[in-house]
């Protein structure tokens, strides 16, 4: 199942569009959240849920791990809001994050438990290294707060494993499918939809000109 709330990409023509559009649906991880409860648990099944890695926070780094904004929860502190519902939560280890270097000794793949060892102890901003804005309620508004008032969080209150699948050196690289090449409806839509968010998707223009050859 598709988890991302519906939008009608016929009216989006800009960044801009693209976020009134999202507003307007609310919070994505709500949507994704229903859907599996509704589709999935309700019917006595369990889901495996492939996301971004911070959806699956268990309290928000740019919140300060506050909880004082129920609209900005993640999938799973939807989820587990409704008990006994647990998620097992697994993040991916690079070589690029500050963490113990044993790591690139491990067989790939390789996976590890986080619960009371030097590996959930450590500070989950080592394991995603975030330096943007972060935020405290204050009289009722989200306001921007100094470093000094950064909180700290350990790895096992976020997660419950890490996995080791080798530097990302030694991933493949995308390649999109040679016939979608000549597919110009396919090649026009893609392309209108990279264009609106190019200062995020420079690699995978890019790569989308060098592909189909593009001028």
């Amino acid at each position: 199942m598709l988890g991302d709330s519906p939008i009608d990409w016929a009216e989006i023509h800009s960044a801009a569009d693209h976020a009134a559009q999202l507003q307007a649906v609310g919070n994505r991880d709500a949507h994704a959240a229903d859907l599996i409860r509704r589709e999935v648990l309700d019917k006595g099944r369990r889901p495996l849920i492939v996301y971004g890695s911070l959806h699956f926070q268990r309290k928000v780094i740019w919140a300060n791990y506050g909880s004082e904004w129920p609209e900005a929860d993640t999938l799973v502190m939807q989820l587990e809001a409704q008990p006994p519902t647990r998620v097992f939560t697994i993040w991916r280890v690079t070589a690029s994050m500050n963490v113990p270097a044993y790591f690139t000794t491990w067989p790939v793949p390789s996976m590890a438990m986080l619960k009371n060892n030097d590996l959930g102890m450590t500070d989950f901003g080592l394991y995603f290294p975030y330096e943007g804005e972060r935020r405290a309620s204050r009289n009722g508004k989200a306001v921007v707060i100094p470093r000094e008032e950064w909180q700290s969080l350990r790895m096992q209150d976020q997660f419950d494993a890490v996995i080791y699948l080798g530097p990302k050196s030694s991933f493949d690289e995308w390649v999109l499918a040679q016939e979608k090449c000549s597919d110009r409806a396919y090649l026009d839509m893609r392309w209108r939809r990279l264009s609106m968010f190019s200062m995020y998707f420079k690699t995978d223009i890019a790569q989308l000109k060098k592909r189909c050859k593009m001028g």
